[in-house]
């Protein structure tokens, strides 16, 4: 059997060595392009679980925040024991909660409680009481992200402001 490579015709010999060639091409653009893929499918995986970890402390927020709702005259504490237990999370993976109080209180437009006292709000509206709750979590990415500039983690945040009367 014979063929034709441009110009040459190539035996069976010759034809054997250039499919081994075509194999080597192939491993060594396997080689160049295998850690690319693997870098990337590493990132999809730690970013994942980077987003599923904030959605659990985001959760843990808005469980504190709608037990302060539910009971209006419960202790800070038994808030923020709401949102640790409403989670997988707990205080073992560095999840912390502080809830804070503040009657007669008015909120900004960028969700700044702020006490007043007496007497109605800048914008003319009544003061009320309202609860902060705070979620912050360290997080550490469990892929070795540093290498592709993404860093080792950081912190974990969510926040939620409800207004009880």
């Amino acid at each position: 059997m014979e063929a034709r490579l441009g110009k040459v015709w190539l035996g069976p010999a010759q034809l054997g060595r250039a499919r081994l060639g075509q194999a080597g091409i192939a491993a060594l653009e396997f080689g160049l392009v295998a850690p690319i893929i693997v870098v990337l499918a590493l990132g999809g995986i730690g970013i994942g679980q980077g987003l599923q970890a904030k959605n659990k402390v985001m959760s843990a927020a808005r469980a504190s925040a709608a037990y302060a709702i539910k009971n209006i005259s419960a202790p800070m504490t038994a808030v923020q024991t709401a949102g640790l237990s409403a989670t997988s999370l707990d205080a073992s993976q560095g999840l912390s909660i502080t809830a804070t109080h503040t009657p007669s209180a008015c909120i900004s437009a960028t969700g700044v409680v702020t006490a007043v006292g007496s007497g109605p709000c800048p914008n003319g509206s009544n003061p009320g009481t309202y609860v902060e709750v705070s979620a912050t979590m360290p997080y550490t990415f469990v892929t070795p992200m540093g290498y592709v500039g993404l860093g080792t983690g950081g912190t974990l945040t969510a926040k939620q402001t409800v207004r009880l009367q």
